[in-house]
């Protein structure tokens, strides 16, 4: 499955690169190993996560930093809208 980022889920994850550089530089590796296996699961399984009610995207939680990962799921791709953390 083909994964497209959009502006807006690339500007988050700059800022998320940026942030956690700056306050937390030894947990960047496993915010960044986070995102990428969520990124991965997401791509083997897109419908497996829920879609949101009344919306046509999905929304899937990382395991260990908990960011949302927003996504819309097609036959041939997956486009991540937004990656962010309550």
């Amino acid at each position: 499955m083909r994964l497209e980022v959009w502006p807006q889920a690339d500007s988050d994850f700059e800022q998320i690169i940026a942030h956690y550089n700056a306050l937390a530089p030894a947990e960047l590796p496993g915010v960044l190993a986070d995102i990428d296996r969520s990124l991965t699961w997401i791509c083997e399984f897109p419908r497996a996560y829920p879609r949101l009610p009344g919306r046509e995207y999905r929304r899937h939680v990382t395991s260990r930093y908990r960011f949302r990962i927003v996504y819309r799921a097609f036959s041939d791709r997956v486009e991540v809208m937004a990656i962010f953390r309550p």
